[in-house]
């Protein structure tokens, strides 16, 4: 009769080295072509394991996906969590401090992350960028702060109305995920920094770009003219 373990050694030989390739190399290669555009059976081949490995491991490709975000997101959620806890204890909360909450642990993981760092937030990009309904949700239950820095940013903005500065925030996302993106590949040209300027500088330059869209005076929209 045969056990569990002589089923897991049929699929797998050895199951937590390959589940750490499956995740490298399904990084890797969703960050470079994307998420629709690479089949399981590519990652398994690229990753030199058996074809039913990554379905063994994580069930689906979307499965994958899901532990991919997962591995990084517990020190960068508990890196924006001590940012907004210092913030939460300013009796006037400042929109610079909130944008730096969303932008410095994403910033400080391409910087000084290394390679990981590079291949994440290109990952992350390609997540949001694909707009696959699926993968947003995963994407955006990844980040439990949001709800967080939206009470945080409505306080700071006052008196704009709540849905204005929910829309301007998802501006703020997507920008600060695509100059991110942009600045883990160096010397590749546009949508890449200008090369004069060091990460911490875009960086610094992001922060004030990000709170000066966000403070944005409302503008009355111009009346349709009659044809």
């Amino acid at each position: 009769m045969s056990t569990r373990t002589d089923a897991v050694a049929a699929v797998d030989p050895e199951p937590s080295s390959t589940a750490e390739r499956l995740l490298d190399v399904g990084e890797e290669l969703f960050a470079v072509h994307g998420i629709d555009a690479v089949s399981t059976r590519t990652i398994t081949a690229a990753a030199g394991a058996n074809s039913a490995a990554l379905h063994y491991h994580f069930g689906s490709k979307e499965g994958l996906v899901e532990a991919i975000l997962r591995r990084r997101m517990t020190a960068l959620h508990a890196r924006r969590q001590q940012l907004l806890d210092e913030i939460d204890d300013a009796a006037r909360v400042d929109p610079r401090r909130v944008v730096e909450a969303i932008v410095r642990p994403l910033a400080e993981f391409v910087t000084d992350g290394g390679e990981a760092g590079r291949l994440y937030i290109r990952f992350l990009a390609r997540l949001f960028f694909d707009r696959s309904s699926l993968l947003l949700d995963l994407a955006h239950e990844s980040f439990p702060a949001d709800e967080r820095i939206a009470v945080l940013m409505q306080r700071a903005l006052a008196p704009l109305p709540a849905s204005l500065v929910g829309l301007r925030l998802s501006f703020a996302v997507d920008a600060h995920l695509a100059v991110l993106a942009a600045l883990s590949r160096p010397g590749q040209g546009w949508p890449g920094p200008d090369p004069r300027f060091s990460a911490q500088e875009v960086t610094h330059a992001l922060v004030d770009f990000l709170v000066a869209g966000l403070n944005a005076p409302v503008t009355t929209r111009a009346p349709r003219r009659r044809r």
